[in-house]
């Protein structure tokens, strides 16, 4: 009874806290666009207690930290950003915009070696909807509290890519259609192991799965 209600704390604490699934978010542009398309139509998904409370605590550390980073880098934390065409919408809400230079803030488990692509690639569209020509990625040790941060320039080729990412996610949401994930095949052998809606995902890559089935617009 007890182990119940604290998978239901935490799931309380996710809902509370939650933004509403929209195709317009960077996080979800960003993200592969079939589990992207999943969260915004609202599929039923499979997430188990532990995955629940890692997106949990991870939240909680990251608002804690990015509250006192913001007052001593002396910069502006939470700011919303737009970019908008006729054809889509990017949005997102960046963790730090300093005078010259925006900042995200990553809880892990385990330092990386190098920043992840996806992160590269969100902190990289809220560069460009700043106007800023360089940012840091920080990531955050949730098991020691080590940190380690990379620094990334603008990336013009990525911000297109982000775009057309964009018009895709929102096409296939308008009109009912499962996107591609849009991702390298690296990075689905690991993710699609995890993924809540791995169940009924038509373009999921397993380990025994034949990868050449699954092609994606992002090979690079």
């Amino acid at each position: 009874m007890i182990e119940e209600l604290i998978n239901e704390i935490w799931l309380e604490y996710l809902n509370e806290t939650n933004f509403e699934a929209n195709y317009n978010s960077i996080s979800y542009i960003t993200d592969c666009l079939t589990r992207s398309y999943y969260k915004i139509t609202k599929q039923e998904s499979h997430e188990d207690s532990k995955n629940r409370y890692y997106r949990a605590s991870g939240r909680l550390l990251h608002s804690f930290i990015l509250d006192k980073l913001a007052e001593k880098l002396n910069a502006k934390k939470d700011v919303y950003l737009k970019y908008e065409t006729p054809e889509f919408v990017i949005a997102g809400v960046a963790d730090i915009v300093a005078d010259d230079y925006v900042l995200e803030l990553k809880t892990t488990v385990k330092i990386p070696d190098k920043p992840n692509e996806a992160h590269v690639e969100q902190l990289n569209a809220y560069m460009a909807m700043a106007n800023k020509v360089y940012g840091y990625l920080l990531y955050l040790s949730r098991v020691n509290g080590s940190a380690k941060s990379f620094e990334i320039a603008f990336n013009p080729e990525l911000w297109q890519l982000t775009q057309d990412k964009a018009k895709e996610l929102r096409k296939a949401c308008l009109d009912g259609y499962i996107p591609k994930p849009y991702k390298p095949r690296s990075w689905l052998i690991k993710a699609c192991k995890h993924c809540e809606f791995k169940g009924i995902c038509p373009h999921k890559v397993l380990s025994e799965v034949d990868l050449n089935g699954c092609a994606t617009l992002a090979d690079f």
